[in-house]
């Protein structure tokens, strides 16, 4: 019973060791792009305490994903490979850093998080305007733009955004028929805003909308036609 208080440290560093250890190893055999047994990352993983396991794999999947980063080949890869990045991490401020990064590359659709990241964000000199964002979904493929609205709108709910801004948000949304049904929520919180405001013209025509995008497929419909003629 003596060695109790003695056992409890060589424990805790023999845990240390392996955690370093086990990422060290992992990344070496990624990088050399071993595929044996002896360098399995869950065989390695599956050694350590269960009580640093999940912080080990969380820290391996980072370091791979940073690796992602700086062997994307173009720009396309890289804002696609940053914003997985960005948004595995837990550190709001990298996180951040990482979405100033992707606003300085070319657009492409999947940048949207860091666009709505910034939507009018309280500084000036990096606030994404409500404007700047639906010319940005203007430009994605129509069936990227439900997710790109849809983020934009939770970015606005929860700055706790006047309802008078996300009317105004929403309303180019009442120029066009609905592509997919999944449109239905937007419809719905327009409904809803309108209703608030007292806006019975945006009320009716978003209600005829609504019974519009019923009749209309969801988008993963559409995604996995198009999935399957790139197969073909």
């Amino acid at each position: 019973m003596r060695h109790t208080g003695r056992a409890v440290p060589i424990i805790f560093a023999t845990a240390l060791f392996l955690y370093f250890y086990s990422e060290s190893v992992l990344r070496q055999a990624a990088l050399s792009k071993l595929k044996t047994p002896k360098f399995s990352s869950e065989m390695i993983l599956s050694k350590l305490p269960a009580s640093i396991r999940n912080s080990a794999r969380k820290s391996l999947e980072i370091g791979r994903l940073k690796d992602a980063v700086r062997d994307a080949s173009d720009d396309s890869e890289k804002v696609k490979a940053i914003v997985n990045l960005a948004m595995a991490i837990d550190n709001k401020k990298e996180q951040e850093r990482l979405y100033r990064e992707i606003i300085k590359l070319p657009q492409i659709p999947e940048s949207y998080p860091a666009y709505s990241y910034f939507l009018l964000d309280a500084r000036p000199e990096q606030t994404i305007t409500v404007q700047d964002y639906q010319k940005f979904i203007g430009k994605c493929p129509k069936e990227s733009r439900f997710d790109v609205w849809n983020n934009g709108l939770y970015s606005l709910e929860s700055k706790n955004a006047p309802a008078n801004v996300i009317k105004e948000y929403l309303k180019p949304l009442l120029n066009e028929p609905p592509p997919y049904r999944d449109y239905l929520s937007l419809y719905e919180k327009i409904t809803d805003i309108a209703f608030r405001l007292g806006d019975t013209a945006m009320l009716e025509k978003a209600g005829a909308l609504m019974e519009k995008a019923i009749k209309r497929p969801p988008v993963f419909e559409e995604l996995a036609k198009k999935n399957e003629k790139q197969v073909k």
